[in-house]
């Protein structure tokens, strides 16, 4: 059970390094839901030869991390996404 009903957006940076960890469910854990929007997934993914970016793919296949659209992402009612860190929490 996440300890808040927040919305995590992530970014290409600290989802490599969560994988690079072994640490994807870390924030489902920590937040109800967590969204990396489709341009920072395609961003990640395609480098199919690395453990992170297969690692990164299987968390999305089994719904650990929530892979969106990028006019969805936008739809959550949060400000533009480049005016934030690479990790957005929202809701938190």
């Amino acid at each position: 059970m996440p300890i808040s009903t927040g919305l995590l957006i992530v970014d290409s940076s600290p989802l490599i390094a969560l994988a690079k960890l072994s640490l994807l469910d870390l924030p489902s854990r920590l937040f109800n839901r967590v969204v990396v929007p489709d341009v920072v997934y395609q961003e990640c993914a395609p480098r199919y030869a690395l453990s992170d970016a297969q690692a990164i793919k299987a968390a999305v296949a089994t719904g650990v991390i929530e892979a969106l659209a990028d006019n969805h992402v936008a739809g959550l009612g949060i400000a533009d996404a480049t005016t934030f860190p690479p990790v957005i929490a929202h809701g938190a």
